[in-house]
């Protein structure tokens, strides 16, 4: 038989049972909750899952202050984890840094070392090719001053009585038979003393001669060929201009045969006696020049060695208007002191 269940409602105020019917607790008067088919949970129903809240809610509480906890230290560790990486990769740059600027610097100062080689051998290549040039320079220059002087020789060998060894002593002019006459064109002719001049030079129809005299005075006889356009009062006018004292009286001439000359003289310097003589004579087609340039021995003192040399060179040219042979030096001294 089954039992009987008992209908009723508990107070929730004092928890009492009453009966279904009952609107009212008949313990404490509070009203019956239940009515409208609503029944309420027993307070100590209540109670318990509260309680049971409670305790969920702590759980929940303590699993997250765990969670949160967990996921700091997590996360600490995660951050010192990526502090102490990142501290080690600064350091793995740092000395890859150093390593590779060590290595640069070697390479660097191989490079430059090797560059240094590099210059130091190029520069012993270029002074060793600086020297060699310099060296083929000066045998260069040295054969072409060897030759020069031979060439220097030789015309002076071809130039007979004219020779380094002379030594410009005017004894050696006094001997009539001692100076070498020379045709140019077989019109124009002079004469120079052999045994007087060191240096000698032919360039053509063109004649130098250089010497220094016994008083280290310097003397110099030139003869040159001017082509057309060149009249002898022109080089007459530009000689003078340039000349003092020179003789009023002694004009450019005009010969028979058709010949214009003139001879004439006059001081380069009056202070130290430097004198230069010209004879300048032409056919109309060349016009020839002899120049002498020297210093007197004995200022205005005319008839001694000096003089007579200048006295034959005017006598054996040809075209200087002369009309006397050249003569001795014991007559040139005897004439002229008269």
């Amino acid at each position: 038989m089954k039992k009987k269940k008992n209908k009723g409602w508990y107070c929730p105020a004092c928890g009492k049972f009453n009966g279904e019917e009952s609107k009212f607790c008949l313990y404490c008067g509070a009203q019956n909750a239940m009515q409208n088919n609503m029944r309420p949970a027993p307070k100590k129903q209540f109670k318990g899952l509260t309680v049971a809240l409670g305790i969920v809610l702590i759980a929940l509480i303590g699993a997250s202050v765990f969670v949160v906890q967990k996921y700091r230290s997590t996360n600490t560790a995660a951050v010192q984890t990526q502090k102490k990486n990142a501290r080690a990769d600064s350091e793995k740059k740092s000395k890859e840094i150093k390593e590779k600027d060590k290595d640069t610097d070697a390479k660097e100062a191989t490079t430059e070392w090797n560059a240094s080689m590099s210059f130091s051998k190029q520069s012993s290549e270029d002074d060793g090719k600086t020297k060699t040039a310099n060296a083929a320079t000066t045998s260069a220059a040295s054969a072409t001053t060897a030759k020069s002087e031979e060439a220097s020789q030789a015309e002076s060998a071809a130039l007979e009585g004219v020779a380094d060894s002379n030594t410009g002593s005017y004894s050696s002019v006094t001997d009539l038979n001692n100076y070498k006459q020379i045709s140019i064109d077989g019109k124009f002719t002079f004469a120079y003393p052999k045994g007087f001049f060191q240096k000698g030079s032919i360039d053509g129809d063109n004649y130098s001669f250089w010497a220094v005299d016994e008083k280290n005075n310097e003397c110099t006889m030139n003869v040159k060929v001017l082509g057309d356009g060149n009249s002898v009062q022109e080089q007459y006018d530009n000689i003078t201009s340039t000349l003092m004292n020179v003789n009023p009286n002694i004009k450019p001439n005009k010969s028979d045969s058709g010949w214009t000359y003139t001879y004439f003289s006059g001081y380069l310097n009056q202070t130290r006696g430097q004198i230069e003589t010209d004879i300048i004579a032409s056919d109309g087609n060349k016009t020839y020049m002899l120049e002498v340039q020297y210093i007197e021995t004995d200022l205005g003192e005319y008839v001694n060695e000096q003089g007579y040399m200048m006295d034959c060179i005017y006598r054996y040219c040809n075209r200087s208007g002369s009309k006397h042979d050249p003569r001795t030096y014991q007559d040139f001294i005897e004439t002229e002191k008269e």
